[in-house]
This record gives C-alpha cells, sequence and structure tokens, in this order.
C-alpha cells in the first residue's frame, strides 16, 4: 500500500450529556487502540517464559526452514500484523519498519520502509507488507526487525511498538558426545547508551549453563557466545521437526529490559 499525502481528519468529539460538556473522570476515554506483540508490554507484564514473553513475534514473520536441508532462509519480504483492539475506527495509521542487519540485541537499526493504512475498523486485523531488497536477502540470513505503529489519537502506546529478533537452528548441526547434544551459537550485543553498561543474561527454558555479563563502554558491541543444552525429549526428523524456542534475555543493572534473541530449536535428530 502507496503512502498517501492525502490528510485524514479524526471523527469530531461527541457532546457529551453533562451540563458543562466535560468528561466525567469516572469514564475512560474512549478511542483506537492499535496493537502488535509487544515485548516491552509483556516484561512489564511480569511475563519471561516463550511464548508469553519472545523475541519470535507472532505479528512478523521474517525468515522460513530451508526445505530438504539444514538452515533458515529470509523471506522475500516482511510481514507484519496489527489490529484495532479500542473502541473506535484509527483514521490514517502510520507503520514504520526498521531493520538491523546485524544480528543481536540492541543492534542499530534504520529505516526500511513506512506505509499509510487510511482506516482500521474496531476489531480489524491488518495485514501489510515490506520487501527486502536484494542486498538484504543475499546477506546475512538473520536480521532483526522492528515495528513502530503510529497514530494521534491512540489512548495506548505500551502496545505500539514490536521487534523480531529471532533465528532457526538444527540440532544436527550441534555436537554430538554420547546421549548429550550440544549446539554453539553466538550473537552480537550492543551498548546503545551514551555510558558504560554492565548487561546480564538469563535463558528461558534454562538450556544454557554460563551466561556471565559483559561490560561494554558507549556504542561499543562484541561477540555473545553461549553452548545451548539440547533437551532429552526434543528429537525429531528432517520431514519432521520437533521444536522449542528458547529466548535470552538481556536486562541492565537496574531490572530494565535490554533486549533479547529467540533461538528456534529445529529438531531433526
Amino acid at each position: 500500500m502507496q503512502k498517501s499525502n492525502i490528510c485524514y481528519p479524526s471523527p469530531p468529539p461527541s457532546k457529551l450529556k453533562t451540563p458543562s460538556n466535560y468528561l466525567p473522570l469516572n469514564e475512560p476515554l474512549k478511542g483506537p487502540d492499535l496493537a502488535i506483540y509487544s515485548q516491552t508490554m509483556a516484561w512489564g507484564m511480569g511475563k519471561r517464559n516463550p511464548p508469553e514473553l519472545s523475541f519470535d513475534n507472532p505479528d512478523i514473520w521474517t525468515w522460513v526452514p530451508k526445505e530438504g536441508e539444514p538452515g533458515v532462509k529470509l523471506r522475500n519480504e516482511v510481514r507484519v500484523r496489527f489490529q484495532n483492539v479500542g473502541e473506535v475506527v484509527a483514521i490514517g495509521t502510520i507503520v514504520h519498519c526498521y531493520i538491523s542487519t546485524s544480528f543481536g540485541i540492541d543492534i542499530p537499526k534504520r529505516h526500511l520502509a513506512t506505509r499509510y493504512v487510511p482506516s482500521v475498523s474496531t476489531g480489524e486485523t491488518v495485514d501489510i507488507f515490506f520487501p527486502l531488497s536484494t542486498d538484504i536477502l543475499e546477506g546475512e540470513q538473520r536480521i532483526g526487525v522492528h515495528i513502530e505503529l503510529e497514530h494521534s489519537n491512540d489512548q495506548n502506546h505500551v502496545n505500539n511498538q514490536g521487534s523480531q529478533v529471532a533465528d532457526g537452528i538444527y540440532t544436527s548441526t550441534g555436537i554430538t558426545s554420547g546421549n548429550q547434544r550440544k549446539i554453539p551459537y553466538s550473537f552480537l550485543v550492543y551498548n546503545n547508551s551514551i555510558s558504560r553498561r554492565t548487561i546480564h543474561f538469563e535463558a528461558f527454558p534454562s538450556l544454557v549453563n554460563n551466561l556471565p555479563s559483559l561490560s561494554l563502554d558507549p556504542f561499543r558491541d562484541a561477540e555473545y557466545q553461549v553452548e545451548i543444552e539440547v533437551p532429552d525429549t526434543l528429537h525429531g526428523t528432517i520431514d519432521q521437526l520437533d521444536e522449542l524456542d528458547m529466548t535470552l534475555l538481556a536486562t541492565s543493572d537496574n531490572n530494565e529490559l535490554v533486549g533479547g534473541v529467540t533461538i528456534r530449536l529445529l529438531a531433526d535428530n
């Protein structure tokens, strides 16, 4: 959908049946509420385990498994889904898509494209697509995608942002020793702040034994390496995969969510 230059005004406020024409304090404001799955919202609600808190966003699609061989590849376009969960039609919604072409936590992002949606009815779900350029498709197959929903009358902003920072790895690509299967894995961690910061890590479910903290100077990154232990109960074949998501969360010293990555274990052995 192409961006339009036409401005669509919001509906005029209705006349309230009170002598002073003011909204009573005990009556909540009503308006559109554009929503996408938000990690920030899930974190604030105390969620920790996937799928309740996951960076494999259920409203953003970026990759698919390769057919007949271990590995994943990027889709030709990013698919994004959002919904108006408010009580009023959303007139003039702007959807911004940003990407991080390096894979990891709190990686700097750049603007990919913006879409304009003229109208979203109450309860309506909208799917939009952001094509990926050839240089992105031929590069690193792990990327981060970050979506921001913008509407001037949205009454709830906590669910306006969501990210997809996810990867899929096949268990056969790991190291097998007896009955144990371990997968070495690495990703970048970036300090996107103006001061030195110590970042702490935790895995859900707990499939990594050693998760040391990482201290980084401002605007510096480092490669973070882990060894994932594949559960004994997770087995499959290349034609019939068994799957399990593990999310690595990164937090600051004051327990603020810095970011995360979700790794889907695709059991083919």
